[in-house]
Parts: structure tokens; sequence; C-alpha cells
């Protein structure tokens, strides 16, 4: 059962005096709210009609009509909640009979904002959800003469006569809402606030900001409570859930893809498919269509589902198999069985997937969105959590980036891969649709047309799902700004769609490029802290918590700031973990930094984290990856390498970076590392410098033997080797090397199985570790103790 619902909030003014608020409401104020009530399984869009009303091909008085009948429409949609934003102008009197509405208030000679509030708020018993901010008119005394007017019915140039009829509607209007309000008890939904008038528009937008916010999450919370999940796993469920509702409400089916993919789950009975396509090209989407599709089934099949990108705890395997457990047991009818360590968990998994698999009354279908945004481990790299062998009934579906997807073929020969397709136009115009439909807008075919011819080496830019969405969003963002930039030469509606067609116009190609255009938009209101920022989280191993980045940004930080940006960022950054970690969350989107400025960046992000470490603090971050990039070799990581309560996450750290990188580098840099360290060991124990990066490569061959990447582990051996000659080791060390390695038994492995092509590769290995000497004999006991996996692993290529 999902728990989420969207909920819509009118906003009502007159419109161009109040376009600083609407915009802080609309990249502050509403994310803000969003990621609190994420936690109550709510999502709220603001209804912002400064554009989004097609009126060129109408007359005046049916433009009157529509205009009016659509705010009153979104108006009833959005209720309860309704934002009344009052200053000093009454606003437009339509010049034609208001339309009916049933209502038998009199319309007739008021605004069409007040026509808004007499509908939102005086025709309705329950006035819960409605909230009025008054500007307080002090701040207009600092605005020069010549744009008063543009905020000031006052100033407007308009009769004394016309500015007093006007004036009094206002006061009247004003009186009328505060009577009403303190007749039900509700005052505070009435506030006053008092902004700055700074280069053309209002700032100090912070007070308002907090009321809004304050006001309007009591009465969402007064109003709906709490999402009813009671469940052992409610946090993941609701955040599981959250994601299948974001992408519900943006998405088209693209049907083609969608309807093989739906016929093949539904018609195989055992196995399973993964869907590969890279970063940005919609397989996210799809994922929630199926699930979708599939849940509504409820007569033929269960349905599990599982994205990594949730957050942190989402890429744990652990907590996938926790959470299944409990759905399966339930499914089984089996009484809950705690489980703990990881073998326990898949053992037990297994077992239950048998039990299902025997019931026979539904088939189970298993979704998992983005295997590669696991914490990289053999179990989800190969998917050997899923059983080799075919269990009737029992059916995995799972999306991957091209370089993961290939794996788990290694594993299970009964998965099918398909190709994610670009998007045709068809599919981009739905898609169009269905997100400005969203905002409860209409676009301007002129516009969708120009957002589908932007081509790249004649390709359309609309192929790709990212770079639609991020247009999409910029086009969504419209905000003062390109209000006054629009050539005012004929109706609002025509300069608009224009200016709109020009600003597609400058929208590059590639979907990375085009985020840094977004970077270059945000910059006209906060200059260099966007770029700054993403330039971070670019260079970072798995993004960064928020005071590492004050730290990086130094005198540029500023907290309110960074909460607009990764508030208005949306899908595209995003705080993971326990950690809180913000990440860039489509690999594409990240910059492209030059190796000087990645070196810098990861030299600071090392040097703040090894001093974190010496106070005792908390890291939740590869620091060896900081080293490693920032080319770390000095006095800065004395305390990281040496330390004794490092050791261990060393080793771990280190293994997880050499899977990221070139590993004859990475060797190269260890060596660098430890050559650097005689102004701390005495010459004598330099064998405890092989000593400590051999239980680094011990760990990184592991890893490769397991996947049976033979043709690695001479390299690490080679350089290890060359490293401890270069040394001078004592002869009694070596000596000690030979006697506490048992050699022969390695080959129990050609005894074990008579296969020529493991022989071959087992001979192969072992005739270069008799070559390379006593050094090499170090990780004989490694191949021995994973010889079964490595025969199995080649068996199966």
């Amino acid at each position: 059962m999902n728990h989420w619902k969207t909920y819509s909030v009118f906003i009502s003014s007159t419109f161009s005096d109040m376009q600083s608020e609407r915009d802080y409401l609309t990249m502050v104020v509403f994310p803000r709210l969003n990621r609190e009530l994420r936690s109550l399984c709510v999502t709220l869009r603001i209804i912002d009609l400064r554009w989004g009303i097609d009126t060129r091909k109408e007359t005046e008085k049916d433009v009157e009509e529509k205009v009016m009948r659509v705010c009153m429409d979104e108006i009833e949609r959005s209720k309860p909640f309704f934002i009344g934003l009052l200053g000093q102008r009454y606003g437009w009197i339509p010049s034609s009979a208001p339309i009916d509405l049933g209502s038998d208030i009199d319309f007739a000679g008021k605004s069409i904002t007040a026509m808004e509030i007499e509908y939102g708020f005086f025709c309705r018993s329950d006035i819960n959800g409605c909230l009025f901010l008054e500007r307080d008119s002090s701040c207009y005394v600092s605005m020069d003469a010549s744009v008063k007017g543009q905020y000031d019915d006052a100033y407007s140039g308009k009769s004394r006569a016309d500015i007093e009829k006007v004036a009094g509607k206002l006061t009247q209007l004003k009186e009328r809402i505060k009577d009403r309000l303190h007749g039900m008890g509700r005052d505070d939904c009435y506030q006053v606030y008092s902004p700055r008038w700074e280069n053309d528009h209002f700032s100090g937008l912070e007070d308002f900001g907090e009321k809004v916010f304050k006001i309007l999450l009591r009465e969402i919370k007064n109003t709906y409570g709490k999402g009813e999940n009671d469940t052992p796993f409610a946090d993941e469920d609701n955040r599981q859930e959250g994601f299948l509702y974001d992408n519900k409400s943006r998405i088209c089916i693209r049907k083609s893809l969608f309807d093989v993919l739906a016929t093949q789950i539904a018609s195989k009975n055992s196995g399973g498919i993964i869907l590969q396509g890279a970063s940005g090209s919609g397989k996210s989407c799809l994922y929630t269509l199926l699930v979708d599709h599939f849940q509504r089934d409820v007569n033929t099949c269960h349905v599990l589902y599982h994205a990594t990108s949730c957050g942190q705890e989402s890429r744990n395997l652990q907590t996938l198999l926790k959470r299944w457990i409990f759905q399966l047991e339930n499914i089984a009818g089996c009484e809950h069985l705690p489980v703990h360590k990881q073998e326990e968990c898949l053992q037990y998994f297994k077992h239950l997937l048998k039990q299902v698999s025997r019931r026979g009354q539904k088939k189970l279908i298993m979704f998992i969105d983005a295997i590669d945004g696991f914490i990289p481990s053999e179990i989800t790299r190969y998917l050997t959590f899923y059983p080799r062998a075919e269990m009737p009934g029992i059916f995995l579906f799972c999306t991957s980036t091209p370089e993961c997807a290939g794996l788990p073929l290694q594993h299970n020969k009964n998965l099918a891969v398909y190709e994610m397709p670009p998007l045709s136009e068809a599919e981009a115009e739905d898609i169009i649709d269905t997100y400005v439909a969203y905002y409860h807008k209409e676009v301007y075919e002129d516009n969708k047309r120009c957002l589908l011819t932007v081509k790249d080496d004649r390709l359309p830019a609309y192929h790709s799902p990212l770079w639609l969405s991020l247009s999409l969003r910029l086009l969504m963002g419209i905000n003062r700004f390109d209000f006054d930039k629009i050539v005012h030469s004929g109706t609002f509606d025509v300069d608009f769609q224009a200016y709109v067609n020009r600003l597609i116009g400058d929208f590059p190609a590639q979907d990375n490029e085009l985020f840094l255009f977004f970077l270059k938009r945000l910059s006209e209101f906060y200059g260099d802290f966007p770029s700054k920022l993403f330039s971070f989280l670019s260079a970072s191993y798995n993004g960064l918590p928020e005071d590492a980045i004050a730290y990086l940004m130094g005198t540029d930080w500023d907290s309110r700031t960074f909460a607009i940006i990764r508030n208005y960022m949306g899908n595209y950054m995003a705080e993971q973990g326990t950690e809180r970690h913000w990440q860039i969350m489509h690999n594409r989107l990240r910059l492209e930094l030059t190796a000087e400025d990645k070196e810098n960046i990861c030299k600071q992000i090392g040097c703040y984290y090894a001093g974190k470490l010496e106070l005792g603090e908390n890291v939740g971050d590869n620091i060896f990856y900081y080293f490693y990039n920032g080319n770390c070799t000095g006095s800065e990581i004395d305390y990281y390498f040496n330390s004794e309560e490092n050791k261990d996450r060393l080793l771990a750290e280190a293994c997880d970076l050499a899977e990221r990188i070139d590993v004859q580098d990475f060797m190269d840099y260890l060596c660098r590392v430890y050559d650097s360290k005689d102004n701390f060991m005495k010459h004598q124990f330099r064998w405890i410098k092989v000593g400590q990066m051999k239980r680094i490569v011990e760990k990184i061959i592991k890893k490769y033997f397991h996947e049976g990447n033979y043709h690695i582990i001479p390299a690490l051996i080679d350089k290890l080797q060359q490293y401890a000659e270069a040394q001078k080791l004592w002869g009694d060390f070596m000596a000690y090397l030979y006697i506490t390695t048992d050699y022969w038994k390695i080959e129990a492995i050609s005894r074990i199985e008579n296969d020529d092509k493991t022989i071959e590769a087992y001979e192969t290995l072992k005739g270069h570790l008799k070559i390379r000497g006593a050094i090499s004999l170090l990780v004989i006991p490694i191949c021995r103790r994973y010889y079964e996996w490595s025969i199995y692993k080649l068996k199966n290529q």
C-alpha cells in the first residue's frame, strides 16, 4: 500500500509586484517543506500561474473568462490550502461580467486577485489551510519614484478618484480577511512582513519564508497527520514508496519497450531480465511503471521492489534482504525469524524463495533499480543472492549501467539483457505534456516544437531523458529575472512565447553541458557559489557532508545559500545515508575538473578528514581516496597511515579504491607513500613497511582472485616484490617468509578438479609465484582459500 499523497497550494497575488515573494516560495520555502514532509509521506506542489495559460487565440472576453476559470479550478483543486500575498496594489479588474461560480457573493467590479480570495477563502466554511501575508508598506520608502507605481497604486499615475476607489477596495478586503480570521480564532494566519528593497527587487525575505513554512507545516500536520505504516521497516518502505511516487507523477509510458518487458515478465515462469542503459536514460522510470503495473495484478503475483538510490541505507544489501525477508515470511505464512549476519540473511532468503516457489499459488516478481548502486561486493556484482537454479514462479527484474550489466550473467545464465533505447519524438512530447501538466500549466506549441528541434550532430537532444528533464526544470524555474527580460511588443502570451524560444535556443544539446548552463543561471542569483559547490561534489568519492562543504567554501560559505541551492536542485542533488552526504545523483552531471583542480580539492578534503580523525571524530568517507587523488605523500598522511586504530580502515578503503582506478598507478602511489616514511621508522624496521603494504595487496588480490581476474594479480605481485627488493630486506626475514608459507597445498587445486582450463590458469599463476620469490608466496594462502570459487568461475566463463 502506498501512503504517499500530493497536495497543491494555490498562491494568490497581484502579478508584477509579488515576483520576489513568489520566487522565494518556489525556490526556498516549498522545497524545504517537501524535505520536512517526506517523513509524513506528503509532497506539496505550488500552483503559480504567472505563466502557463495559453490565451493567444482568444478574444478579450474569452481571455478574461479563461483566466478566471483556470484560476478558480486550481483553487478548487488545491483546497484546503490557499496562500494570499497582499501589498499595496488591488490588481487587474476584468472589463466583462465575471463567470458564474455558483456562489451568492457578488464578484462584479472586483479584481482577479480579490475574486480568488473571495472564492478561495470567503466562499468556504472551513478555513483551515488558509494563510495571508501582507507586505509592510514602509519598505517602499527607499524606492525610486519611477518604480513605485509598479508596487503601490497611489503612484500608478491614475486619477485621484480612481486611486482612492481601488485603495478603498484594497483596505476593505484586508479588513474583511482579518475580521474573519479573528472570528474563527485564527489571527496568526494573517502575518505582516518587512522585506528590504535592494537592486530593483525585494530581499530579506527570510522572515516571510519562515512564517509561511511554520504555519503551513502546522496546517498540514493538523489536517492530515502522519501516514500509518507500523511495519518494522516503515522508514525504508516510505523511502521506496516515495521514490515510486515521485517518478510516477512526471513520467510517460515508453509503450513499445514497456509492452515487451511486461510481456516477458508475465510469460516467463522463472529467470530474470537486466535492463541496461547509461545514467539518465530513463531506466528508473520503466522500473517504476513495471512495479506499478504488476502491483495492480494482485490475483496472480506478489511484488517486491527496491531502488538503491533512495539513500545510503538502500545501497546496503542487508537492508534489501531484511526487508524482503519480512515480506516473504508474510507471503509464505511463516513466523518471523530474526536474522542479523549477512550470511544468515542470504541463506534464509534463499530458503524463503524455495518455500514461496513450492507453494506455487502466485508468481513472485522482484524488482531492483540500479544494481550498480549497491555498496560493491561479490554478492551484489554477480547477484549471487538470486539462486542460479531455476525456481518456478520466481522472477527477477533489475536495471543497471552497461559496465555492470554483464557481470550477473557470469553467475546466472537464466538472465536476459535488454537495452534502453533513446526517446522517440512521441515519447518526448508525452514527457513534456506530462511534466508541464504536473504543475497545472499549458505549454505553448511553438515552445514545444523548439524544444524538440535542439540537435547535437544531427541527433535530437531529446533522445536523452536527462537532457529533457533538465530542460523542463529550467523552464519551470522561470522567475522575475526572466519576466524583466521579456520584450513587450504585443500581448503577454506572444512576448512570453518568444522569450522562451530564445531561452531554449541557448540550451546546449549535451546533458552535462546543459547542467553547466543550469549552474550559470543560478549564478545570476548566487555568484560563484553553485559552481564551486558542484566542483567539490564532483571531486568527492561519494558526496560530502555539509561541514566538509563549509570548510572547503571558506569565507564564501553561507548556510542559507546552500539551503536554497540544494532545495532548488531537486532530484539532481540529494542527501544520502546516515552520514548525510550531499551527492550529485547522475554521474553525467559531474563537472569535468582539471587534474590540478581535482588534486587540490582532494588534498584539502583529505587533510580535513585526517584532522577530524586525530581529534577522535567519526569520518564516514573513504579518506584513502582523497590522499591518492590529492597525491599526498608527506606529513599530512602520517597519522592516517601509522596509527594502529586506522589499520583496518586503511585496508578496507584501499581495497575499495583499487576497484575504481588503475592498479599499476595504485601500486606506484603506495610505493611513494612508504618511501617517504623514513622520518618516522628506523632503518632496521623497514620490513614493517612491506608488511603493511603486503596486507593491502593481499586484500586486493583476494578480491581479484575471487572474481577470477587472474591477469591483474601478477602486476600486483611484481610491484610488491620490486619494492621489497628495493628495501634490501634481511635474509632471515626472507627465510621466515619461506618457512611460514605452506606452498605445496596449492597443488590440491589440480587434484580436486581435473579440468584443462583450470589447471592451465593455475599453473601459469604458480609459475609466476615461483619466479618472483618469497614475497610472492605470501599470496598463496589467499589462492588456497579461494580455489573453489575460482574453479567455479573458470568453468562458467
